[in-house]
């Protein structure tokens, strides 16, 4: 499976070459911020326990993680003025604390560091505003307690941007489809054991960016 993905992101970037090489470009940075909307990207935790070969306790729970910020930094390029391609780094905080139902919340949630490759066709409305949509395909981490969830990320976007000159600023709404997940086993012996898997739903991010071309 991480060969297939691979080999795809590979094909992405030469094909992304050569189109650069082929066609007028412009070039970007920018920077976005946003919301991650509540009850989206749920945490969800898989255990169970086996005694002595048989299963005794088996178990999931989904705990409704809080909406939060998520803050980034992009680059890439526009090809023939309706190609944007656009690479880049966003930090996710919006699963941090989790609510277990009591009196407490568990914080041992850390930021999911999401690494990205973008495209967005950019259809023309005016002069200066054009309507977006596209899809995102990237790898992501985070940590939960002594687990490590990783793996590819990908989802749909569609949004605004509005042009003043060289400065752009937009707007989108984004389906993010998350397939990190981690696990572990306590083994006592070959029949006794317990083990536990976290993973993440699926989730809806509001942003905003502001952007430079040159």
């Amino acid at each position: 499976m991480r060969l297939k993905y691979a080999v795809l992101s590979l094909a992405v970037v030469m094909g992304f070459t050569s189109m650069a090489q082929a066609a007028p470009t412009d070039y970007f940075w920018g920077i976005d911020a946003g919301y991650t909307l509540s009850d989206t990207g749920n945490f969800k935790q898989l255990g169970s326990s086996v005694e002595d070969g048989n299963a005794i306790d088996v178990y999931s729970s989904e705990y409704s993680t809080s909406g939060g910020l998520a803050l980034g930094l992009y680059g890439g390029l526009i090809l023939q003025d309706q190609h944007k391609i656009s690479f880049g780094y966003r930090a996710d905080s919006s699963i941090k604390e989790v609510d277990l139902g009591d009196e407490d919340e568990d914080s041992m949630f850390s930021t999911i560091h999401e690494f990205y490759a973008k495209y967005d066709y950019l259809v023309p409305i005016t002069h200066s505003l054009d309507w977006t949509v596209g899809a995102t395909l990237g790898y992501e981490q985070s940590k939960v307690g002594i687990l490590n969830p990783k793996g590819i990320m990908y989802g749909v976007q569609t949004g605004l941007e509005y042009r003043f000159t060289n400065w752009v600023l937009g707007t989108e709404v984004a389906y993010v489809k998350h397939n990190m997940e981690d696990s572990v086993e306590a083994r006592f012996d070959a029949e006794n054991y317990a083990d536990l898997k976290v993973e993440y739903d699926d989730e809806v991010q509001l942003m905003t960016h502001i952007e430079y071309r040159f």
